[in-house]
């Protein structure tokens, strides 16, 4: 047997060592990397969470901010973790979406209907048909409602930042 025989398992072992730690690192890295979003996300939401009625603000609170446990959350409130973990995933989507923040600074300019829509979907936390229920109207009427004001608050959003660009160009052009 030569030296280089000898070498090449060796060699290939090498190799596939440094495969495996570039691996560990990688998925070290992605892990990091989830961790801060996660941490940015419970961040904005615990500072959304003060626009939703107390129920759910404690809720997200005792989850968020204190980390208690989904099973203990249960115990406290008398659910299953299965509703307890529906209801949290619920608000959460709520609290992240766009439309949430756009809802908080233009809620005045929309209409009463479409502003009561929106704020029982996404600030307390009602599904379509729960509302479509309360208000004695159709699943279909209150899922079109939501989508015109959705639609509305990104409108007057763009609105916002094209008078903020213009208020920009203005400037530049006194200066």
């Amino acid at each position: 047997m030569t030296i280089t025989q000898m070498l090449r398992p060796t060699n290939q072992r090498v190799v596939l060592v440094a495969k495996a730690r570039q691996g560990r690192l990688r998925r070290q890295r992605e892990l990091l990397d989830q961790s801060q979003e996660q941490r940015e996300d419970c961040e904005l939401i615990l500072n959304r969470a003060k626009y939703l009625p107390p129920r759910l603000r404690e809720l997200i609170a005792a989850r968020y901010e204190v980390g208690l446990t989904i099973q203990r959350l249960a115990r406290l409130h008398r659910m299953s973790g299965r509703a307890i973990r529906a209801e949290l995933d619920r608000v959460k989507r709520s609290l992240l979406a766009p439309e949430f923040s756009l809802f908080v600074r233009y809620h005045a300019e929309l209409e009463r209907e479409q502003r009561d829509i929106v704020r029982a979907i996404l600030v307390d936390g009602q599904s379509y048909r729960v509302v479509a229920h309360i208000r004695g109207c159709s699943v279909h009427h209150v899922r079109q409602t939501y989508l015109v004001a959705a639609q509305r608050l990104k409108e007057l959003l763009v609105l916002e930042q094209h008078r903020v660009r213009d208020h920009a160009r203005f400037e530049d052009i006194e200066m």
